[in-house]
């Protein structure tokens, strides 16, 4: 405890120090500075910055690594040391001119503002949300039709979100794989109960064996194979099981929501126009920016009618992969989910998936995680 005499000394300091934090200082300009869309490699970014033509010698280009939540850690290129918001402008159009969105933000004391925007919507969402309305040659805005498909998919709180809350889930599905000898299909049960798993596979056609894998409600792994039960390591179950759950079969167009509002994939598009998909009217969104260099998404598909994903294109460094959706059904409120799923790389047939069954909390028999 401080004595009186110090405690007086003490609050006359204090005193003081408060009188000179109020006095005004000299007034502080306010830091101007561009910042690019986030991109997924430094390749990118680097080639962004090495495209932007000359400037002051006081403005200085950097490439910076940030954390983008959903999307991992990406790369933005920031331009500083810019005299006025219009030579900023400037910098900011020619980063769009050399691969899209860009920003021109400002910052007073710690206040943070965005002055330019390069990626806004020139046209009224309202304005152009519907093709046969006055003036229909414009294109709706990329964020309309997003926020349509949102809703048809579920909402912001549907898909993905309540399958993972659900207490149980049963999917059945005929999954056709394409293999060297040909194809490869069978028939998948798969359940979940609290963290307690079960995989039945039965072989329909091609070379394979029956088969059933279990993480029982005791956390054992157990593989059974010609009736024969063998002990699995319960880690490496898990995993295996994992690429036959809702969340990954469907990972797409069950994850969608979440996306739209977490994934730097679905944050700079624009619509490129109307395209059919496989008899369906769409609307086909690109990248703002052009064409990913090495992977992300190449281009989607959106019904105008419904605003279900008909299909996705992704770049991958194996090649562009095309993912097709068709027969949406809601399944219980909030998760609508396509009955048919086809996967081509570089236009080659890679997987088909047919749905029959997906249910959530609907009651188990907790023997059918027992060990065998």
């Amino acid at each position: 405890m401080y004595p009186s005499s110090r405690l007086s000394l003490l609050r006359q300091h204090l005193l003081v120090l408060a009188l000179l934090l109020a006095l005004p200082g000299p007034a502080r300009a306010a830091e101007v500075w561009v910042e690019s869309a986030p991109v997924a490699d430094r390749a990118t970014a680097e080639a962004l910055l090495a495209a932007l033509p000359a400037g002051e010698e006081s403005t200085t280009g950097r490439v910076l690594r940030r954390f983008v939540k959903g999307a991992g850690w990406q790369y933005v290129v920031r331009v500083e040391g810019m005299g006025a918001p219009e030579e900023a402008d400037q910098v900011a159009r020619a980063l769009q001119r050399a691969g899209g969105r860009a920003l021109v933000l400002e910052r007073e004391g710690d206040q943070v503002r965005t002055l330019v925007d390069t990626g806004a919507a020139s046209v009224p969402p309202t304005a152009a949300s519907d093709p046969s309305a006055e003036g229909g040659d414009r294109l709706p805005d990329a964020r309309a039709v997003l926020r349509e498909a949102v809703k048809a998919h579920g909402g912001e709180r549907g898909g993905l979100d309540l399958v993972e809350v659900a207490s149980t889930v049963t999917l059945v599905f005929e999954r056709e794989v394409a293999i060297d000898q040909g194809r490869l299909v069978a028939a998948n049960r798969y359940y979940r109960l609290g963290d307690a798993l079960r995989l039945e596979v039965e072989i329909l056609e091609g070379a394979g064996t029956d088969s059933t894998t279990i993480v029982t409600t005791g956390n054992e792994g157990w593989v059974v194979a010609g009736g024969e039960p063998t002990p699995r390591d319960v880690a490496r179950t898990r995993e295996v099981l994992a690429r036959f759950a809702p969340d990954s079969l469907l990972e797409i167009p069950l994850g969608f929501a979440r996306d739209v509002a977490v994934a730097a994939a679905w944050d700079d598009l624009r619509v490129a126009g109307p395209e059919p998909r496989h008899g369906t009217a769409c609307w086909r969104l690109e990248p703002a920016g052009g064409n990913p260099a090495v992977e992300g998404l190449v281009a989607a598909w959106f019904a105008q009618r419904g605003g279900h994903l008909i299909a996705a294109r992704w770049r991958s460094p194996n090649g562009e992969l095309d993912f097709d959706f068709a027969d949406y059904r809601e399944v219980v409120p909030g998760v609508v989910v396509p009955f048919r799923t086809s996967i081509t790389r570089n236009g080659r047939p890679v997987e088909q998936v047919r749905l029959l069954q997906l249910l959530l909390d609907t009651p188990l028999e907790p023997g059918m995680f027992a060990a065998p």
